[in-house]
């Protein structure tokens, strides 16, 4: 989907509470690379599959950072072998950073693989932050859209 031209602040009112679950996978990539570009970096998306862990390769300052994109369910958890993807896919791009943005959290062994092999990582929170500083003027989903 391009979300270039797309009312963000409309989209975020009903796939925010749903941790974009009413969003399919590649959507939610989508939305991803536009936050990036929103954000201040070149993205460039690799394919939907075949894509040796990577669905993102953004470049800010002359630093190229690598990032695995997770649309799961709060119940869902990312675990090692999702962080060892995104460790590969760094190796193979040549990148300098390696992230994994995801709409969940990470299991406690995920959480010692992420430090252990500096892995940056945005669990829901820090996503829901970075998507309020994008477009929604600092405010949480229900601040900006009172009921």
């Amino acid at each position: 989907m391009d979300f270039s031209k797309a009312n963000i602040p409309q989209i975020l009112k009903y796939s925010m509470p749903e941790r974009f679950q009413d969003m399919s996978p590649t959507d939610f990539e989508d939305f991803i690379a536009q936050l990036f570009k929103e954000m201040g970096y070149s993205v460039e998306q690799t394919s939907y599959s075949g894509d040796f862990g990577a669905d993102l390769l953004i470049t800010k300052s002359r630093v190229k950072t690598v990032v695995q994109v997770k649309r799961y369910a709060s119940s869902n958890k990312v675990g090692v072998k999702d962080i060892n993807q995104v460790i590969g896919a760094k190796d193979y791009y040549k990148c300098k950073n390696a992230l994994i943005v995801t709409t969940s959290d990470y299991t406690a062994p995920g959480k010692k693989l992420l430090n252990q092999s500096k892995v940056e990582n945005w669990n829901w929170n820090k996503l829901q932050n970075e998507i309020s500083k994008a477009y929604l003027n600092n405010k949480d989903i229900y601040e900006y859209y009172p009921t």
